[in-house]
């Protein structure tokens, strides 16, 4: 029994840490983010199916790390089961990065659907975390400092919900021009800007639809 307890306890911390490394190399980069992604490829073989197993497990971490920070952002309503919401986030996060596949091809991206999928499901994951992050600093800030919360009343954000979605917007309107350049290969300031704002602002409309519903 200890001996399974100390293998359980040593898989745990490298799950952790292995995390902890992904999450922390893909806030600092977004090239980082479309790298990994043609690495996760699904190439039919061993490297294949072993990316893919740390791809689920960094949309599976994520969704259900950022459905935790959520349900303890202050003034915030009462969420569903923590892991009913990180599957409905994780199944928003798919159709949002296939509809951003049909953006990036409009602009002649050349890397497969597969790609596409795993850079933007990554960028969508580090944006949920970070921006429930964002979101329970700047609420619980604003209950103590005054001056914040007129602030935030007066740019109407004063509501969790609201923080969480401009955070949000305003990482992927950053991230995804650089992931899918570095995913895709695609040159141009426009054609990147072009899909970046398309796609912020399509995360940002699933995203506020979620949070209005209790959701994510």
């Amino acid at each position: 029994m200890g001996f399974e307890l100390k293998d359980a306890f040593e898989v745990a911390r490298t799950e952790i840490a292995g995390y902890a490394q992904w999450f922390t190399s893909a806030l600092a980069s977004p090239t980082y983010i479309g790298q990994r992604a043609l690495e996760w490829r699904d190439d039919g073989g061993p490297a294949g199916a072993g990316g893919n197993k740390d791809f689920y497990a960094v949309l599976l971490v994520s969704a259900v790390l950022g459905a935790t920070i959520g349900a303890i952002i202050p003034d915030r309503p009462p969420l569903k089961d923590r892991f009913t919401v990180a599957l409905v986030v994780v199944l928003a996060w798919l159709f949002i990065s296939v509809c951003t596949h049909f953006f990036v091809r409009l602009f002649r991206g050349t890397a497969p659907l597969g790609v596409t999928v795993r850079a933007m499901m990554q960028v969508l994951a580090m944006a949920y975390v970070a921006s429930n992050f964002v979101a329970l600093l700047v609420t619980s800030a604003a209950a103590v400092f005054t001056p914040l919360k007129s602030l935030l009343v007066h740019n109407d954000l004063e509501t969790p919900g609201s923080i969480l979605v401009l955070a949000q917007f305003l990482l992927l309107l950053v991230y995804i021009p650089l992931t899918l350049r570095a995913a895709h290969g695609t040159r141009g300031i426009l054609a990147g800007t072009a899909v970046g704002v398309l796609s912020a602002l399509f995360g940002a409309g699933i995203a506020m639809a979620l949070v209005t519903q209790q959701s994510c």
